[in-house]
């Protein structure tokens, strides 16, 4: 007769070992902890990407990194405008040149808004932990849209108009 307490150890093994595996071949994140990042990545340096309607804000002001508090325009909700948090942070993380093809996808992602003549700029906010353990974080803006084109912002250099496009 099958003893119980023993399969029931056998099947926890069995299952600790699937898990432990599909955690090593994902990278450390499998479902459910990917999509919570409190638990996946706690305590290691972070980037979020936000949008800000900056259309009565002067191009003077947008050039310089900020703590997020101090951001200048208002936030635009990516959610009222269909645009996936998730697919827009994912775009700008994977992008380190800015294509005129990239400045396209981005641009039409906001095309409605840019249609009404408002102007956005993207940042990307940085978080961290101090050496003493106080946590941190700096946006760094990152792509300034209008109706006619993206500006790429570089090195904080959007005033001299380092690098246009689309």
């Amino acid at each position: 007769m099958p003893n119980p307490p023993r399969r029931a150890g056998r099947a926890l093994l069995i299952m600790v070992l699937i898990g432990g595996t599909l955690v090593a071949t994902h990278e450390g994140e499998f479902w459910p902890f990917s999509i919570y990042p409190m638990f996946s990545q706690a305590g290691r340096p972070w980037n979020r990407m936000l949008v800000r309607d900056v259309t009565t804000v002067a191009e003077t002001e947008l050039t310089q990194d900020r703590s997020p508090e101090d951001l200048p325009g208002s936030p635009l909700a990516l959610h009222a405008l269909g645009i996936p948090q998730n697919d827009f942070n994912k775009l700008i993380k994977l992008t380190d040149v800015w294509t005129d093809e990239r400045k396209a996808v981005l641009r039409g992602m906001f095309q409605s808004v840019l249609d009404q003549g408002r102007t956005l700029l993207v940042y990307r906010v940085h978080g961290d932990v101090t050496d003493d353990g106080q946590a941190y974080s700096i946006a760094e803006p990152l792509v300034l849209l209008d109706r006619e084109r993206a500006r790429v912002v570089a090195e904080n250099e959007l005033a001299q108009n380092i690098s246009t496009g689309p």
